[in-house]
């Protein structure tokens, strides 16, 4: 495995990799009609614009563009105790600034302070305070499990080598 230092974001790498792991649980419980995928030139309703007050960087924004999402009203676990969150409906509501619901919907009451604008979570709040947030710049993603508390136990998975 590479060094941190040495890991490298590719957006296309992620993107691809991350329509795999939908493509995973499609294989093993889900229904394909539970996921919506994206136009060939992304969500229209992901824009810099429509997300302004999350504060984050081109690349999470264009990156969120490119992935599929669960259909609305579907309860597809993106791992036990936590489902995706469709960011092409927080696009359509649009995101201004001050409005931090979201970002702790994404990233938790504990943490969504300190969430740097390269890092976005992909999945929503649970009941048991589990997350999974994609660090664009490190090329990683992040589960996190906790009760809402700073010392939430975490373990780096990587997604590129």
């Amino acid at each position: 495995m590479p060094w941190l230092r040495d890991v490298k974001y590719s957006q296309g790498e992620c993107i691809a990799l991350i329509h795999d792991y939908y493509n995973f649980l499609i294989k093993m419980y889900a229904d394909e009609s539970a996921f919506i995928w994206p136009p060939p030139d992304g969500w229209p309703t992901i824009t810099a614009a429509s997300l302004r007050g999350l504060g984050k960087s081109n690349d999470v924004i264009e990156l969120l563009r490119h992935i599929p999402y669960r259909r609305v009203n579907t309860e597809i676990q993106s791992a036990p105790y936590s489902t995706f969150l469709d960011w092409t409906w927080v696009g359509k509501c649009g995101v201004q600034q001050g409005d931090e619901d979201w970002k702790v919907d994404a990233e938790g009451i504990a943490n969504y302070q300190n969430v740097p604008s390269t890092v976005v979570g992909l999945t929503e709040d649970s009941e048991l305070k589990r997350y999974l947030g994609l660090a664009a710049h490190l090329a990683g993603a992040e589960w996190s499990f906790g009760f809402e508390s700073s010392l939430a136990l975490r373990k780096f998975v990587w997604l590129t080598m």
